[in-house]
């Protein structure tokens, strides 16, 4: 992930290369600095596969959260 100080992001692109029915996915995520013992993380998730029981079901998924700085 690329780092901007106490920022970290992420990409990942999931494409499948079947041109009439693509099962791709897209997420987003984002790590930052809130207190000097914790940390924000933004998560989004949009398309197929995020687990094995909706592989085949598009979902859509938005995730907030707050971890403890030493598990980065």
């Amino acid at each position: 992930m690329p780092r901007r100080e106490d920022h970290e992001s992420g990409l990942m692109l999931q494409y499948d290369l079947d041109l009439d029915e693509n099962r791709g996915a897209l997420q987003l995520e984002r790590t930052f600095s809130m207190y000097r013992c914790c940390r924000g993380q933004e998560q989004v998730f949009n398309g197929y596969g995020e687990s094995l029981i909706d592989y085949d079901a598009s979902t859509t998924r938005v995730d907030v959260g707050i971890l403890p700085a030493g598990l980065l």
